[in-house]
């Protein structure tokens, strides 16, 4: 009997119309959220207006709580910015950076790609669980991140030295109760609107060099 000839005949395709749907993301909601969430620091200066007179270890937890607070809403902003940039990048509506060539997503999630090309949405989510292990409150992991998206922000000596000093500060309280050296460390309400101050010019700084690309 001979040997049967091997099927050379080419596999047949998958001929479905897939559509690809680019990746939906809204700036205004993100400044938005921005000033909801600085809004809400902000208002806390109304209990301590009324405490620190009269208790003033109170108002100083108060703002405490302010600094932390307000270090997580530069966080999550810079978060929400990545992924509005990287999105405008996806799409086509933004220049590829060298950086973007490189981020690394799991395999899973290139399956899913490969598999549902029309599902890319789900690159958002793929970027927020990649970022739930970073931090954006030191100035080097936010120059990075708009680097990653190829937006241009200077940030000024006092910017830099004041974000760092807030990162520092949010880490002291948040990890070691505010102390050193089994010492609290002092706090006043001047600390607190300097901070705030230097994280709204920042963030503006930022949505208005997003907003410049289109």
């Amino acid at each position: 009997m001979g040997k049967t000839s091997p099927d050379i005949r080419p596999r047949q395709q998958d001929t479905r119309n897939k559509k690809v749907i680019k990746i939906s993301t809204d700036l205004s909601k993100i400044q938005d959220d921005f000033d909801i969430n600085i809004k809400n620091v902000e208002n806390k200066f109304a209990l301590t207006d009324a405490l620190k007179n009269g208790n003033l270890s109170s108002a100083e937890d108060i703002w405490r709580s302010q600094i932390v607070f307000l270090d997580s809403t530069l966080d999550f902003y810079i978060h929400e910015i990545t992924k509005y940039g990287m999105s405008k990048i996806i799409n086509d509506e933004w220049e590829t950076t060298y950086d973007f060539k490189k981020y690394k997503v799991s395999m899973e999630f290139a399956k899913t790609i490969i598999n549902s090309p029309e599902n890319l949405s789900l690159f958002l989510e793929e970027i927020d669980k990649i970022n739930q292990r970073l931090c954006f409150m030191y100035s080097e992991n936010i120059k990075q991140q708009l680097k990653l998206i190829g937006v241009s922000v200077s940030f000024n000596n006092d910017e830099v030295a004041t974000i760092n000093n807030l990162y520092k500060r949010r880490n002291e309280i948040a990890h070691q109760a505010d102390c050193t050296n089994g010492t609290k460390n002092s706090i006043t309400e001047a600390d607190v609107k300097n901070f705030i101050d230097c994280v709204k010019k920042l963030q503006t700084k930022i949505q208005e060099a997003v907003k410049s690309k289109g």
